[in-house]
């Protein structure tokens, strides 16, 4: 009977601690599964600060980047406003420069015109000088022999006289006829008319040297004046020409100074939209990593770089438009297809003739219509470089108005050496 008692004791004692047993196992399995719980949701708290946190810094770093390119952007503007100015500068100081360059050649030629005729004139004084000390030479010998013949005849006169009174009434007397005395009067006139021919004769000759001396004076007097007058002029061309090369070498250095600061203002340019480029491949980076570690699929760029085309105009026909130009004249600021245009001129004009509007500076039209990848530019396409742009032809050509000694033509698409910036489809 105790035994029986004893046994089922033990049973009960048995059951007892067996159920004890399990109430502690449920317990201790629902707190370790309130403990997992409890962890799962700490650790899902510390991923979501992390990702809090991860996305403030990307926010924080993208801010950043916004703002350098912004910074960057009105840099490279007022740098391209800067550069503008000074070509619109050196295009000025260019045509000032031809105006004087044509003002001195066209003096130092009238310099030496003079000049020529300065040594003319020289060589006519020397002669007329010649002329007129011979002529004096001429004058005096002619007076002197005036003088001899006129002292001659006055002593053949006088002689014919006295002999002709003391011997009249003999003459007379012993006359055979009257038609003798008349022989021998005719014959002392006819002697008297030919001193007195013989007399006119050299003072007309003494009158007609003292007349060319007289001439020749004053042409001499003439060539003088005319020589001071070259000789004044040849001193105001001298220094007029003086001038001008002095205003060409001050306009030389103006434009030296002014390309050395487009030079500069080019790689300022430069140097911002590689800031710009860096930002822009910054952000890139920020939100492939935000995607990444969101485990969002990748948006494709595809649509982004080859966009589809806004306008009804094809691109070749815009591309033999712009090549009917090729060959015309490159001016500064210019909006002349014929007379003359710019880079972002020379696409304003193409695309305006087809209704496109577009900006007017090759820094605006970074940003115009939509980027196009390299490998997706069309025909019509804008092709954007450090301070300029062209329109891409197809088949790694463009035509652009590429500077002043070229104007427009046709390149290679890599011609310069500063790299692509952006393509941009506006058609």
């Amino acid at each position: 009977m105790k035994k029986k008692i004893i046994r089922l004791i033990l049973i009960f004692a048995f059951i007892f601690a067996a159920g004890v047993c399990s109430n502690v196992c449920v317990r201790t399995s629902f707190a370790a599964e309130e403990d997992e719980e409890e962890i799962k949701g700490e650790i899902k708290d510390a991923d979501d600060s992390a990702e809090d946190k991860e996305e403030k810094i990307d926010t924080s770093s993208k801010s950043a980047l916004d703002k350098t390119i912004d910074q960057a952007k009105k840099n490279a503007s007022a740098a391209q406003s800067a550069l503008d100015a000074e070509n619109k500068k050196i295009s000025s100081l260019s045509a000032q420069e031809e105006t004087l360059s044509a003002e001195q050649e066209e003096a130092e030629n009238q310099l030496a015109e003079i000049i020529e005729e300065l040594a003319s004139l020289e060589m006519q004084l020397n002669e007329i000088t010649d002329e007129i000390e011979q002529t004096k030479l001429d004058l005096i010998a002619a007076e002197e022999e005036a003088e001899r013949q006129y002292q001659m005849m006055k002593l053949r006169i006088a002689y014919m006289y006295e002999q002709s009174e003391q011997s009249t009434f003999a003459k007379i007397l012993t006359s055979g006829s009257i038609s003798d005395i008349l022989n021998a009067l005719q014959y002392m006139n006819s002697v008297y008319d030919y001193d007195r021919n013989l007399l006119d004769e050299y003072e007309a000759t003494v009158q007609e040297i003292t007349n060319l001396k007289q001439d020749l004076e004053c042409e001499k007097m003439e060539l003088e004046e005319v020589q001071k007058a070259y000789e004044e002029q040849e001193a105001q061309l001298e220094v007029a020409v003086a001038e001008l090369a002095k205003k060409i070498a001050n306009i030389d250095a103006a434009i030296s100074n002014a390309a050395k600061k487009a030079k500069a203002y080019e790689a300022t340019i430069a140097a911002e939209n590689a800031k710009i480029r860096k930002a822009i491949e910054a952000q890139a980076q920020l939100s492939s990593n935000s995607s990444s570690s969101n485990k969002k699929e990748p948006t494709t760029s595809g649509e982004s770089k080859n966009p589809s085309k806004r306008t009804g105009v094809s691109g070749s026909s815009v591309v033999d438009y712009a090549c009917q130009f090729v060959g015309n004249p490159y001016v500064f600021g210019g909006n002349s297809l014929t007379s003359g245009v710019d880079c972002s001129g020379f696409v304003n004009q193409v695309m305006a003739h087809f209704g496109v509007s577009v900006p007017r500076s090759s820094y605006a039209l970074q940003g115009a219509g939509s980027e196009v990848s390299y490998d997706s530019a069309q025909p019509g396409d804008i092709i954007c470089y450090p301070g300029h742009v062209a329109i891409y032809m197809g088949g790694g050509k463009i035509v652009h108005a590429k500077n002043s000694n070229s104007g427009i033509v046709t390149d290679s698409v890599l011609y310069s050496s500063k790299g692509i910036i952006t393509i941009r489809r506006v058609l």
